[in-house]
């Protein structure tokens, strides 16, 4: 159902536009994920090179981008950002997940498989770069903004995925088993030893 509405939108995009309408493949949102430069905290690196494609490309990798927010809202990923940040509100957990997808496709594929995989790059990462991403939700308007303008009149991105999907705890609350507090220590050791206090 939501593949036929992603067609949909960009499908009215295509009509506004006068141009082929075109669906953005994983391949290139990680391709334009690589592009984050050195820092999480910086992104405009991969703003600018966001702004030099389509405006279907750049919808299509806000839809992209929350499809990956969800596939990694598990018990897994949140009992890790446990680990951090003690009891972490749901914009803390949202961040954290946009700093794993920030870290590229090789390591979001491990991380979401099994975390304990890549726990050790993990460790180096986060202690190089606190587990923030926030910057992430905002990278799509930003590069419409650079493309067509500040003042521009067109739907923003967001807006445009929002109708697709979202990522809030009601929508898609946390998919896997319930991990209880007390087994976090046993689950990812590694992890637990280098980030408890």
């Amino acid at each position: 159902m939501k593949f036929f509405l992603i067609f949909l939108i960009l499908l009215n995009i295509k009509g506004e536009n006068k141009n082929d309408s075109i669906i953005m493949d994983e391949k290139t949102f990680w391709n334009v994920i690589e592009q984050k430069g050195k820092s999480t905290n910086d992104l405009s690196m991969l703003i600018n090179k966001l702004s030099l494609l389509q405006e279907d490309e750049i919808i299509s990798f806000e839809i992209v981008l929350r499809q990956k927010l969800v596939e990694i809202n598990t018990w897994e990923s949140y009992s890790i950002c446990r680990i951090l940040e003690g009891m972490p509100s749901e914009d803390n957990f949202l961040y954290f997940r946009c700093w794993i997808i920030l870290q590229g496709e090789s390591f979001f594929n491990h991380f979401s498989d099994d975390p304990n995989s890549v726990s050790e790059e993990f460790i180096f990462l986060a202690k190089k770069d606190f587990p923030d991403g926030a910057h992430l939700l905002y990278v799509s308007d930003q590069a419409f903004e650079m493309k067509f303008g500040q003042e521009h009149s067109k739907k923003s991105p967001r807006d445009y995925a929002m109708e697709i999907i979202d990522y809030d705890f009601e929508e898609h609350p946390l998919m896997g088993e319930k991990i209880e507090y007390d087994d976090i220590k046993n689950l990812f050791p590694k992890i637990w030893e280098a980030f408890s206090k």
